[in-house]
């Protein structure tokens, strides 16, 4: 049986991290990074619904909004950047 992915991202240079309950609770939070040296922008799809996304900082407080588009996280991205995202569902 082939593994089961957390995400479907279409750009192989970000690296999934760390999945974890955001720590007030509210939420899951995804942590990934930049690994070759490149910049552009990122659709991430989650094996559940999501209902909101945003961007935060490593202390986790929020950055800004994620756009979403048929059912997929929109992100860009820098080279070696480091991003904090915390999901909302239904669940959490």
């Amino acid at each position: 049986m082939p593994p089961i992915s957390v995400w479907d991202c279409n750009q192989p240079a970000l690296i999934l991290e760390t999945l974890k309950p955001a720590e007030d609770g509210q939420g899951l939070i995804l942590l990934c990074y930049e690994a070759w040296g490149t910049m552009g922008a990122a659709r991430l799809r989650l094996p559940w619904p999501v209902q909101q996304a945003q961007r935060m900082d490593l202390l986790e407080q929020p950055a800004s909004e994620v756009e979403m588009h048929d059912e997929a996280l929109e992100i860009s991205y820098k080279p070696f950047e480091i991003i904090t995202l915390r999901i909302s569902t239904l669940d959490w």
